[in-house]
């Protein structure tokens, strides 16, 4: 046994020897199968992020585009990879800010979208004066404002057909790749169901399949568009 390896049972003929796998060896082949998986995301997604920031820098346009995608995308949930702590969204919602109010790109308050967003934010101020929990509701309120100040800057800086088709592709695109991903997964292990959604907004199956419902007509609408 020593000499070969070979572990032998009672219940064993000596004839038929039960081999025994190496642990070490067993990591070895669980870690090539998940390194390349991980290595390829990460890739794609450093690939869309460099480019992604340098537009940005130079285009506030390009940043919102940028900040679109990560919202919808969500590449810190998809990677294998912890990224949580580099705080990418915030990064990339001070990159769009930030630069928008110094050059004089400001929120547009008199769009009627515009409007009713500040008024439903309002009433949600409102509620809060009389909640039960204020302290729970408080990070929802936050989440909330700096959703509609990142709307109210899109108001502004979508100013013509062309960019409002580029916005609704991105937006369109960045939630429908984790929607066709499902779908092919669940036709090819014949009916699979998933029980969550991709983190954030659509963390359980029921916002997950709401979201997806919503991005089909931008989807088509957007093939509908995209040559004209």
């Amino acid at each position: 046994e020593a000499a070969t390896g070979v572990k032998y049972s009672a219940r064993d003929s000596p004839q038929v020897p039960a081999v025994v796998r190496n642990p070490a060896d067993e990591r070895s082949v669980s870690l090539s199968e998940s390194t390349v998986p991980s290595m390829l995301r990460s890739l794609l997604i450093v690939a869309i992020l460099i480019p992604g920031v340098v537009a940005a820098v130079r285009s506030r346009f390009a940043a919102l585009l940028l900040y679109i995608w990560f919202a919808l995308f969500r590449p810190q949930e998809w990677l294998w990879v912890d990224t949580t702590s580099l705080r990418l969204s915030l990064m990339i919602g001070i990159l769009f800010v930030v630069p928008c109010l110094v050059t004089g790109v400001f929120p547009t308050l008199s769009h009627p979208i515009s409007v009713g967003a500040l008024l439903l934010l309002g009433a949600g101020l409102l509620s809060q004066v009389y909640s039960v929990q204020p302290d729970l509701s408080w990070p929802w309120v936050d989440f909330f404002a700096r959703l509609i100040l990142v709307c109210l800057l899109l108001v502004t800086l979508t100013n013509t057909r062309h960019r409002f088709l580029i916005v609704m592709a991105v937006t369109a695109l960045s939630f429908a790749f984790h929607a066709a991903k499902a779908g092919l997964a669940s036709f090819v292990g014949g009916g699979v169901r998933f029980g969550d959604g991709i983190s954030g907004a659509y963390i359980d199956n029921n916002g997950y399949a709401l979201a997806t419902v919503m991005v089909i007509p931008l989807v088509i609408a957007t093939a509908q568009n995209v040559d004209r």
